[in-house]
């Protein structure tokens, strides 16, 4: 993703890769809390949820556009 925001949205280098920050916390913050609810009370559905949700923020970062939203999106897709 960071090539398209670079030469397509015009985004700075270091704004690329504070994107690429938003992805990697959306992904590592919730992960242990997740991970137990899951593994406890077998929320199977989480998986169907998790991923539903990285594919719709991934996919709706490309195309909002304020580098705000982006980000948020970024964040949620992690």
């Amino acid at each position: 993703m960071a090539p398209h925001f670079v030469l397509e949205r015009h985004s700075s280098y270091l704004g690329a890769s504070g994107l690429a920050m938003a992805a990697t916390l959306g992904s590592a913050m919730p992960q242990l809390v997740i991970g137990v609810l899951a593994d406890l009370r077998q929320l199977r559905w989480m998986a169907s949820l998790g991923l539903s949700l990285a594919g719709t923020g991934a996919g709706l970062a490309g195309v909002v556009p304020a580098n705000g939203l982006v980000w948020l999106m970024l964040l949620a897709s992690g």
